[in-house]
């Protein structure tokens, strides 16, 4: 879910509520797409078992946020899904775009900046 005007926020206090007190809340896209304080609520209570949270609102997290305390929370930085081959993948990801662009031919992942992603 990329994050914009209509979609910051989404995984508010009533959707938040929406998911079963076992459930496991899972966030490796954008961390504005929830509100963070809720979804705090919700851990402190045992509304909801845990959350595995590979963003934030704010990066990096601040030392004396809450979710770092709680016991039922996983952080893991941005980046935990890389693979050795990554850059290289990224690498020969833009060359062939780079290909297609001087060829006049269209691109791939091209940024649409009305959608904001």
């Amino acid at each position: 879910m990329p994050e914009t005007d209509e979609t910051r926020g989404w995984f508010n206090a009533r959707r938040l509520g929406m998911l079963k007190p076992s459930a496991i809340f899972v966030n490796v896209g954008r961390g504005g797409v929830v509100d963070e304080p809720a979804l705090v609520r919700r851990l402190e209570t045992g509304q909801l078992a845990a959350a595995v949270l590979d963003v934030t609102v704010v990066e990096p997290l601040p030392a004396d946020h809450p979710l770092w305390r709680l016991p039922n929370v996983l952080l893991t930085q941005h980046t935990a899904g890389g693979s050795a081959d990554e850059t290289r993948g990224i690498a020969e990801f833009f060359l062939a775009n780079f290909k297609q662009f001087r060829n006049g031919l269209l691109l791939e992942a091209v940024v649409d900046f009305q959608r904001g992603y």
